[in-house]
């Protein structure tokens, strides 16, 4: 019996030197780490030195030369974007192997193995799903997707690309006051089979009107869009206490001794 394709998570983060976006990526990695994540991981960032002191098994980092301007967050945003998909389109995959991309800031509360199919090496069963997308939560209307964490089989991962990167262009300078809106016309377009992963194991919520029960109960968190300071803040009190803490106040009380 042939053994599963391992999926694969890809990350980006791409910041100034002293940005807080990769101690959001190390809180991602660590947090998958830490709920047993059966797949692979790569994270790519800009960091002169790597995320984590020692390798980790499963987990690659590639570190790019990459230099953000300084002179507007438009373009910074432009050249940061840019830098995604040129990440995207260079990895290698197997045809049906699932890519889950992490587009932003995202914590795992629990394993995620069960949001995807796995599938068989060599195995050609009736194809039933091609491509995962999540919802964004807050006041957002019903059926938008978050661009923060999404799944394609690898065979399609170069179209959604394509889509979205020709979605862009056309929509001109002014693309990201209408990111979300862009992507959910091109999950919308994708001539794939598509599916929403199961209610409530994937949430993106919003900081102004957010579910604690909901995020509390997901599988994975994704804040898509959310503040720099606020996204690190929170995903941090997530880690803490999902994988540090505890009932009894153990660390607490050690910190406090």
């Amino acid at each position: 019996m042939s053994e599963p394709i391992p999926h694969l998570l890809v990350a980006v983060a791409f910041g100034a030197m002293d940005s807080s976006v990769f101690t959001v990526a190390k809180v991602l990695g660590s947090s998958l780490m830490r709920s047993l994540f059966s797949g692979d991981q790569m994270i790519f960032h800009n960091r002169p030195m790597p995320l984590f002191k020692s390798e980790r098994r499963q987990l690659e980092e590639v570190i790019l030369g990459l230099t953000l301007p300084n002179e507007s967050s438009g373009e910074r945003e432009r050249v940061r974007q840019g830098s995604f998909f040129r990440v995207l389109e260079r990895i290698e995959v197997q045809p049906r192997q699932w890519v889950i991309v992490a587009g932003g800031p995202g914590i795992a509360l629990r394993n995620i193995d069960h949001l995807l199919p796995s599938e068989e090496c060599g195995s050609y069963p009736p194809r039933e799903v091609d491509f995962y997308w999540a919802e964004l939560g807050g006041k957002a209307p019903a059926g938008t997707a978050s661009p923060g964490f999404w799944a394609v089989r690898g065979e399609n991962l170069p179209m959604v690309l394509q889509h979205w990167e020709r979605a862009l262009a056309m929509a001109g300078p002014g693309w990201k006051e209408n990111g979300v809106a862009i992507w959910s016309e091109v999950v919308r377009e994708l001539p794939l089979a598509k599916k929403r992963f199961e209610c409530g194991e994937v949430v993106s919520p919003c900081p102004s009107s957010m579910d604690w029960m909901a995020v509390s109960d997901a599988a994975f968190v994704s804040l898509w869009n959310w503040p720099e300071k606020e996204s690190l803040g929170f995903l941090q009190a997530l880690y803490f206490g999902t994988y540090l803490g505890d009932s009894q106040g153990t660390m607490l009380n050690v910190l406090e001794a």
